[in-house]
Order: structure tokens, then C-alpha cells, then sequence
């Protein structure tokens, strides 16, 4: 390493400043750093300055440290080396989409999934990419092929959730599928957690149960989006409902099916008059930076947020119930045994759903 040259970070690479931690997210590789913010505070000043004036900066006894830090932060091309001091362009994060919906959650019952055709021909008029299907019953092999193939050719994204049977069900339904498209299949309430292949298809068997939607909404770091995408969304808007529309069990038009309020029934309304609904958007633009405690979570652009359970039902913006992050402390616990929160679990009756994370624990 020469000390002639300058130090620049990846524009792609940018600081999240949380209450003690900071993560240095790079949207190019989908990966996060996490640091002290004294030491973000140091590094957020090394960009395009040379090393040598930065070394002269630091401390003597800390001089071998940031050495290193540097040389890590080369190794994993967070940062580069250029010959002379120059402006690089900054990265636009403004969020940008011509689309009316991007997904939709329908969850399905024996009485709605003759309607699954029309659901799905009125979500690609309104130009949504991705549909996830939940079932929290067990669909037919019949059933779920039919539901499939009638849905690939037509959305970019299909994700299914159902009832594990077992695994010959499981493969006779991948050996039918009429698609080269990648699909998320997962079969929950499994006796045993596997991956079911038949040629380049798969599926996910899973041993959890997913009994209604009252299991929706968790928060765990598996769960983080590290991408440019969700990152400029997160900004103005909520990462879980902006552009979402969903159909629950009952066919109920809403943000959410975890949540209470609906705009219509699918029977007798358009997904297109709900959307037009007056209030059906303002959960859009309830953002990280407006809710209690996740607007000091260095986390808080890479997660997603739950509106249908939080901490505090009464208050809009409370941080999401199922999130067990704490900033202050930079520690993760089970969030359903927290005693601060058992007032919103019996709020949102979710006993059964404590009792079934106790078992597995």
C-alpha cells in the first residue's frame, strides 16, 4: 500500500447510522459491515482524501488498527485506491416506479381458488411482478398444479405456500409444473426440514407450521433485503405495503390479510375500485424513519415492517411487534418471550403461535 494514494468508497457502498452500531451496506454484492459508529464517523471522512493525510489524522496508537481496517476494507472492495483526488458521481436512491401494484398475497380456501384466474388476470392489468399464494390447508396435487401453471406464464415472480402432504406429492407436483421459470415452492407443517428436487425444480419442505396469518410478520436478520432496490424504497416508504394488495381467506380486499381493515370483497369489487379507495394508501408511506425505535436501528433500510402487529396496537407507528432487535443494546432476543410485549400477543391472540415458537425452542 502506498501512502501517495487516494481512498474513495464504492458508491454503492453506504453508511446506515444507527443508535451505537453503523452498517456499511453494499447494494452491489447484497452484504453488510457492521462498526462502532466511532469508527463509521472516521471512515465517513476518508473518502476521497489521501491515506497519508488520514493516517496524520489518527491517533498514534490507533495508527496499526485503521491500517488494517483499510486493508480489509480493499480485500472486500468496500473501498479503492486512485491516484489523484476526483468527484465520483453519487448514488441516485430516489425511488422510481411506473407500476400500480408490485405483489400481491392471496391466501387460499376451497371457496375462493375458482377465483384465483380472475384474481390473477386483474393483477397483471395492474402490472404487479410477484404473487405469493398461502395455504394454510392442504392443497391437492391437482389443485396446486392447476394453480401454478395457470399463473407462471403471466406474473415474473410466483412464490406458493401450502400444506406439506408428502414428499411423492411433493416431487409428482415438480415433475408437472410446465415451466422453466424459477418458482418458490415451500410445504410447511413437515415432519423434517428438506430440499426436494426433480431436474432443475425444487421445493422446500419445511417442519414449521404456518396455521393462519397470524404467523406472518417476522423480523430476523434471514430476513433482510441488502439491495438497491428496497434500499431507495426504504426511504419514503414501507417496505412491507407500499404498492401491495392482498386477498385473505374470505376474499377481502386489503393491505395486508393480517390486517383488519378491507376495501371490498373480490366478489363484488375490482381490485382496481379498492386501490382508488381514498385511505388504501397511506400505509405506503409509513417509513423506518417515522416509527418508534427502528428510526435508531442501523438496520433499518434492509429490513422489512409489519403494520398488522405491532407493539402497540394503538399507536400507528410502533415498532413491529415480531422484531426482537434492540438498538440500544445492538442484541437480538426471542421477541415473543419479551414481558413487555405480551399485552399486544393477547391483543392480537397469538397464544397458540407463542406456544408452537416455545415447543420448537
Amino acid at each position: 500500500m502506498t501512502n501517495k494514494n487516494y481512498i474513495s468508497f464504492y458508491k454503492s457502498c453506504l453508511f446506515v447510522r444507527g443508535f451505537k452500531n453503523t452498517i456499511i451496506c453494499d447494494l452491489q454484492r447484497n452484504r453488510y459491515f457492521r462498526i462502532d459508529n466511532s469508527i463509521a464517523a472516521i471512515l465517513e471522512a476518508i473518502d476521497n482524501i489521501s491515506l497519508s493525510s488520514f493516517l496524520d489524522s489518527v491517533d498514534q496508537n490507533f495508527r496499526d488498527e485503521f491500517n488494517s481496517l483499510i486493508d480489509l476494507l480493499l480485500s472486500e472492495n468496500i473501498i479503492f485506491m486512485h491516484t489523484e483526488t476526483s468527484c465520483f458521481k453519487e448514488l441516485d436512491i430516489y425511488y422510481k416506479t411506473n407500476r400500480q401494484i408490485n405483489n400481491a398475497i392471496i391466501d387460499l380456501d376451497v371457496e375462493n381458488l375458482t377465483l384465483v384466474p380472475g384474481m390473477v388476470d386483474q393483477l397483471t392489468k395492474l402490472n404487479a411482478v410477484a404473487i405469493q399464494f398461502r395455504s394454510f390447508n392442504n392443497l391437492t396435487e391437482s389443485e396446486t398444479i392447476s394453480l401454478l401453471n395457470y399463473t407462471i406464464p403471466k406474473i415474473r415472480f410466483v412464490e406458493l405456500i401450502t400444506m406439506f402432504n408428502d414428499e411423492k406429492s411433493v416431487i409428482a407436483i415438480l415433475k408437472k409444473l410446465d415451466t422453466q421459470r424459477s418458482i418458490n415452492l415451500t410445504f410447511h407443517s413437515a415432519p423434517f426440514n428438506k430440499v426436494v428436487t426433480y431436474l432443475n425444480k425444487k421445493a422446500n419442505v419445511i417442519n414449521d407450521s404456518i396455521k393462519s396469518e397470524l404467523y406472518c410478520g417476522n423480523v430476523s436478520t434471514n430476513m433482510f433485503n441488502i439491495n438497491i432496490e428496497t434500499f431507495m424504497e426504504a426511504y419514503k416508504h414501507n417496505t412491507c405495503l407500499n404498492r401491495k394488495i392482498a386477498i385473505d381467506v374470505d376474499g377481502n380486499i386489503k393491505n395486508c390479510p393480517s390486517m383488519l381493515h378491507s376495501y371490498g370483497n373480490i366478489k363484488d369489487t375490482t381490485l382496481q375500485e379498492a386501490l382508488e379507495h381514498p385511505d388504501f394508501k397511506k400505509y405506503w408511506y409509513i417509513h423506518k424513519d417515522q416509527i418508534e425505535v427502528c428510526k435508531d436501528c442501523e438496520f433499518r433500510y434492509i429490513c422489512t415492517d409489519c403494520r398488522a402487529y405491532i407493539e402497540d396496537p394503538h399507536n400507528l407507528y410502533s415498532k413491529p411487534l415480531k422484531c426482537g432487535y434492540n438498538p440500544y443494546t445492538c442484541e437480538w432476543e426471542e421477541w415473543s418471550t419479551n414481558p413487555l410485549k405480551q399485552k399486544a400477543i393477547e391483543y392480537y391472540g397469538m397464544q397458540e403461535l407463542v406456544k408452537d415458537n416455545e415447543t420448537k425452542a
